[in-house]
């Protein structure tokens, strides 16, 4: 199926036969460096980097996915966290239109030492959202003074 505009097709047809959708949104942010943080209230997590984001959707510098397109999506995300608490919380959530959706999602891994405390909060769902929908990562981290680690990602796809 051609682009009426003339720009990237919205589907062909490789000589293998598979099915390729390369103006399909999708986008994967994450953090290129540490980034200390001082506080215990959700806060949305500072990505820096985009690795790709197709369609133009991620804004870097509110750190905020404009959904395109009304659909199925799928969201994945990895946020690691040094803390110096070893007694400390750490949540994650994703907000929508700027309002907590409801969907916290715990800690899935932590490793604790006598000086430093890891973990990371990771979680891949779907959700049906409509086109103009604004989603932000959250987090909360019960330390005051915890550093999101480098490599942190967020990134999303339309599947249908």
């Amino acid at each position: 199926i051609a682009s009426k505009t003339g720009g990237t097709d919205a589907l062909t047809i490789d000589s293998t036969g598979r099915l390729l959708t390369p103006a399909r949104p999708r986008f994967l942010v994450e953090r290129s460096s540490d980034s200390s943080q001082t506080a215990t209230s959700w806060n949305t997590v500072p990505f820096d980097n985009e690795l790709f984001d197709i369609g133009n959707n991620y804004n870097i510098s509110t750190n905020e996915w404009t959904c395109p397109l009304t659909g199925f999506y799928q969201f994945n995300y990895g946020v690691r966290i040094e803390a110096g608490d070893a007694a400390s919380y750490h949540l994650g959530a994703l907000w929508v239109d700027g309002a907590n959706s409801g969907t916290i999602h715990d800690i899935s891994y932590y490793i604790s030492s006598a000086t430093e405390h890891h973990s990371t909060i990771q979680k891949s769902f779907a959700l049906n959202i409509n086109a103009g929908t604004v989603l932000q990562l959250k987090i909360v981290v019960g330390d005051s003074s915890h550093i999101i680690k480098t490599r942190s990602s967020f990134g999303g796809y339309l599947v249908g």
